[in-house]
């Protein structure tokens, strides 16, 4: 495992860190969603992109960039897009227009299996689904009843602050952004209802769906985790606050708590879950 440190004016700015990929040897940061920084396998920096367009997520596809763009790039009218050497190549999802387009963080909105490579957005039930050439269209859709969100719900919405009052106080279900792949056909999506994420268990082979709490390390921590940080083809990865674990403290596996430190509360742990 090796490591890096950055001082002073720092190489990279650290808090830009919007995701990151590894690519044959090396290791690439995208900075602020709009810079590629790549380094090789002993972490000396080799190569610094400016890409022409900003983006919440960057997934390398061979010599290509899949750019989910998040609201950050208000210029291209797609919601998913590709970026080579000659600039914007595809057009896959239009951006449904609004008065207000809030910007959500995206961890790891494209999940990835066998060849398949599926996606979703904030406020639309559908799950899409890309062919070969990465075009999404629709593949199937979450039926959330009377508590679905109406098409024209955010109308007469025009800042953040009447976008999150009208969630608040609105007893609605809808698909986020942010899917990944448990054990085979099982497809995990993230339903916003009340301000809060919850994870949807989606079974691939009979089309049904349940809802959950959350999700219980019965085997290690006995910690109880919601939403993920990361995810790929091989491992999910939960990120966990020294306060959540203080709040769970009670109810963890006893040789977990007493392998924290003292000052556990004080740091940042990683609860990573392979597949």
């Amino acid at each position: 495992m090796n490591k890096k440190g950055f001082y002073g004016d720092q190489m990279i700015p650290l808090n830009g860190i919007t995701n990151y990929f590894v690519h044959r040897d090396s290791l690439f940061l995208a900075i602020n969603g709009e810079s590629i920084f790549a380094f090789d396998d002993n972490l000396n920096p080799f190569f610094l992109k400016k890409l022409p367009n900003r983006a919440g997520f960057i997934q390398k596809i061979g010599e290509k960039y899949l750019m989910y763009n998040n609201n950050l790039s208000p210029e291209v009218p797609f919601q998913i897009f590709f970026l080579g050497s000659n600039g914007t190549i595809s057009n896959s999802i239009p951006v449904v227009p609004k008065n207000f387009n809030p910007y959500f963080k995206a961890y790891s909105p494209f999940a990835i299996q066998k060849g398949k490579t599926l996606t979703s957005f904030p406020f639309n039930d559908t799950l899409y689904l890309a062919s070969e050439d990465f075009t999404f269209k629709p593949f199937s859709k979450v039926n959330f009843g009377k508590r679905k969100i109406p098409d024209d719900f955010f109308a007469n919405v025009e800042n953040g602050y009447q976008f999150y009052e009208k969630l608040s106080n609105s007893d609605t279900y809808s698909l986020h952004e942010g899917l990944y792949f448990g054990k085979e056909n099982q497809l995990i999506a993230t339903v916003f209802h009340a301000l809060h994420y919850y994870p949807l268990v989606i079974d691939l082979n009979s089309s049904k769906a349940q809802m959950i709490s959350f999700f219980l390390d019965d085997m290690n921590t006995g910690l109880k985790v919601r939403n993920k940080s990361f995810a790929d083809q091989n491992q999910i990865v939960f990120g966990v606050s020294g306060e959540t674990i203080h709040e769970q403290f009670d109810s963890l596996n006893k040789e977990f708590r007493n392998s924290l430190p003292s000052d556990y509360q004080n740091y940042f742990y990683l609860l990573i879950i392979e597949i």
